[in-house]
């Protein structure tokens, strides 16, 4: 009876998150400002890390120096869509509450690859754990919208309630 609670108090945790995201997961400073402690931290890799440290990791595992790699520059091993969201979920994640986010758009990310001569074949390939030594969330997994930016509201959701 007790495990039984306890799943009814993480339902409702949840479904208040889910409120939250579809309320307003609006890049709008207010908006981004009051989730900051919710929402948007969910983004969450395997092992309970931040995006931001999931983006480290992974120029860590590619042998790039990510104190030196300001702003992301593509590399063959970052060239993918799972990098690119992790990367987007970031920037999302540590913008200024005076200010907006600014958030990549994969079809710039994809041809400023392709223009750094990087085979985007290749690059597709290394998207894993394999390559970077770093277990990719569910959620870097999703596709983008139209080209655009990461789906926010679906990575979040993604993250609640597949994990």
């Amino acid at each position: 009876m007790k495990q039984r609670k306890q799943r009814t108090n993480s339902g409702a945790l949840s479904l208040t998150k889910l409120a939250i995201v579809l309320l307003g997961a609006s890049p709008s400073p207010a908006v981004a400002q009051s989730q900051s402690d919710t929402a948007l931290d969910t983004l969450k890799g395997k092992n309970g890390e931040s995006a931001c440290t999931l983006k480290e990791n992974i120029y860590k595992g590619c042998n790039i120096d990510p104190s030196t790699n300001s702003p992301d520059r593509p590399a063959s091993c970052t060239c993918n869509l799972e990098f690119f969201n992790i990367m987007s979920a970031c920037a999302y994640t540590s913008f200024s509450s005076s200010s907006a986010p600014t958030l990549p758009v994969y079809s710039d990310w994809i041809t400023t690859c392709s223009n750094s001569g990087i085979n985007m074949d290749q690059a597709q390939l290394l998207s894993n754990s394999d390559t970077w030594g770093v277990e990719s969330p569910d959620w870097a997994r999703l596709g983008v919208p139209g080209n655009k930016t990461i789906d926010l509201q679906r990575a979040v959701l993604c993250e609640l309630f597949l994990t």
